[in-house]
């Protein structure tokens, strides 16, 4: 009896493993033939994905058609990190100061000019408007939505940063 046991319970996880397998969907080189960097989906069909040379793509249907909102074909500079605090307040990073926001749901994106020229890689946001990023040696906060940015920690005292995760403004941690 112990041997017939074993047999079902391992023909059943064969068929449950082709029945998550099945479930994934090759995309490549939809959407764009371009190395991708990050997805933030707000819903289960409503995503966003930045990439190199300034890629921001949108899908409504959960990936079967991609709009390209943003995009530079002769740029080199890549967006790194895409992130929503909230299904309104979005954010995404690239090189120097090419860093957007959004208050709409992604509909329309802003620059965030005041943030340091940088290589930002990590966002991580406490609520909807304050948060943080970090990159290349430098960790800025922002208490308005990324309208202004303040410098809390860069170069010597701030490593290149390989992650982070903020509790509250005061407790958090960074990898570097």
């Amino acid at each position: 009896m112990p041997t017939l046991l074993k047999a079902t319970a391992f023909a059943f996880l064969i068929v449950a493993a082709s029945e998550v397998h099945a479930q994934w969907q090759l995309q490549s080189p939809i959407p764009t033939g371009r190395h991708l960097n990050s997805v933030y989906f707000l819903t289960p069909t409503h995503g966003f994905v930045v990439g190199t040379t300034r890629q921001l793509i949108e899908t409504t249907n959960g990936g079967t058609t991609w709009i390209t909102r943003m995009s530079d074909a002769l740029g080199t500079d890549p967006f790194y990190r895409i992130y929503f605090s909230d299904t309104q307040h979005g954010y995404f990073t690239g090189n120097g100061s090419d860093s957007w926001r959004t208050t709409d749901g992604g509909a329309t994106w802003s620059r965030m000019t005041t943030i340091a020229g940088g290589s930002w890689y990590h966002l991580d946001f406490i609520t909807p408007i304050r948060g943080f990023v970090g990159g290349n040696g430098a960790l800025s906060f922002t208490s308005d939505g990324g309208a202004t940015w303040i410098s809390r920690s860069i170069y010597p005292n701030c490593p290149v940063m390989y992650g982070m995760d903020f509790r509250d403004e005061q407790v958090g941690l960074a990898a570097g």
